[in-house]
């Protein structure tokens, strides 16, 4: 009930900012809506099982073992997608394994349906990401944290942000994963 009407209050006030002229909304389109359905119903499952799961495991805990669905995330990256991780960041999620492993043991309210809603959440919070990733591929032809390949070419940028794109296409070719989040975040931002 609480997702519900969660959802329904970013419907009804989405709707009111495009009725004031605060944003602008395009219209649904049918064929874009049935390939953004598969995330959305994995993110309403996502919160769904985060919330049962919230009933009979300890908010901190939670966060302990949410910190799981980052491994299911990288070996669905390695399978799906084909992306290779440096040791640094498999060093981390050991590092996320083992504080999950203490949390659980040392969980004074633990509870078996609770934890078993949460591996369930890991799952789905992988398997959204995953999904999300696999779509955006879809429709930009790149992976998700690349530029597109030409940003003049889509007509929609102008040029100064053709410029910062250009200056962030370069420094991608030359950066490390990290970097390339940063930069291409900081390009979202932009637009």
């Amino acid at each position: 009930m609480l997702l519900t009407i969660q959802f329904g209050l970013a419907v009804v006030l989405l709707e009111l900012l495009r009725l004031v002229g605060t944003i602008r909304l395009d219209p649904l389109q049918l064929d874009i809506a049935k390939v953004w359905f598969p995330v959305n119903m994995v993110f309403v499952a996502m919160n769904v099982t985060g919330f049962y799961a919230l009933m009979s495991v300890s908010a901190g805990m939670f966060t302990v073992l949410k910190n799981l669905a980052n491994i299911v995330t990288i070996l669905g990256d390695w399978y799906f997608f084909g992306k290779n991780y440096s040791w640094h960041v498999w060093a981390c999620l050991g590092l996320m394994v083992l504080s999950a492993a203490l949390g659980g043991w040392s969980d004074l309210s633990f509870s078996r349906s609770g934890y078993a809603w949460q591996m369930v959440n890991c799952v789905l919070t992988a398997a959204y990401s995953l999904t999300l990733s696999s779509v955006v591929r879809r429709f930009f032809g790149a992976p998700p944290r690349a530029v597109p390949a030409s940003p003049k070419a889509r007509g929609d940028f102008t040029e100064e942000e053709s410029q910062v794109a250009a200056t962030g296409q370069k420094r991608l070719s030359e950066a490390d994963t990290g970097e390339q989040m940063w930069c291409c975040s900081t390009l979202s931002a932009i637009r």
